[in-house]
């Protein structure tokens, strides 16, 4: 996990109050007896960088909530968060981790932003989401966040979900008897827990081929 970077106080200029500053202001909808929360990493903005209305800015203090799928500006000279507007970002990176924003091309392809977990002629890309459940936790009703990640490969600008290695293979069929040995020399697993790191690895032996 990424540590939480310090900043000082965002101080807009002319060159950012019209369009950064452009959102509405975020509430925190979060409930009492909450555990966990809706952002991605903490809930403590942290210095990130987003192209966001034909500019590219660096350093703004920024959090990302997986819930709603909405990047937030923390503008800490005003004390107050603000939504920016998603269709005006074309990219943003937080935690050292890029989001790009893809529109949906099938029913079961969610439309938001997506981490580029890897790039080139094949794209690997995950979709990182938080929901609340209800839990007993010593004997009190509590809210529990809790996050979910759905894998996806990118051909010709086309998403396609990975659940595992035979639907990963049957997409880059033209190397497939090279990525089978690859995988078996490697070890790679497609379990919940590995199955991302073990796509990275793949996709890109796939790449330099």
């Amino acid at each position: 996990m990424a540590a939480t970077l310090p900043y000082v106080a965002f101080q807009p200029t002319s060159a950012t109050t019209d369009r950064l500053l452009s959102g509405t202001e975020y509430l925190d909808y979060t409930l009492g007896n909450t555990i966990g929360n809706q952002f991605y990493l903490t809930n403590i903005a942290q210095r990130g960088s987003v192209h966001y209305d034909g500019r590219y800015f660096t350093k703004v203090p920024l959090l990302y909530d997986l819930k709603l799928d909405q990047l937030i500006l923390a503008d800490t000279a005003r004390n107050v968060k603000l939504r920016l507007i998603n269709e005006r970002i074309a990219f943003f990176v937080l935690g050292g981790q890029r989001f790009v924003p893809l529109r949906a091309d099938a029913p079961d392809v969610p439309a938001g932003f997506y981490q580029l977990l890897l790039d080139g002629r094949v794209r690997l890309l995950a979709r990182r989401s938080k929901r609340v459940t209800e839990e007993i936790v010593q004997q009190h009703l509590s809210f529990v966040y809790k996050e979910t990640g759905r894998l996806f490969i990118q051909t010709e600008g086309k998403l396609t979900e990975i659940t595992k290695l035979s639907s990963l293979l049957a997409i880059l069929a033209d190397h497939k008897a090279e990525l089978q040995k690859f995988s078996r020399s490697n070890k790679l697993k497609f379990s919940a827990s590995e199955r991302e790191l073990s796509a990275t690895r793949l996709v890109a032996y796939y790449n330099s081929l």
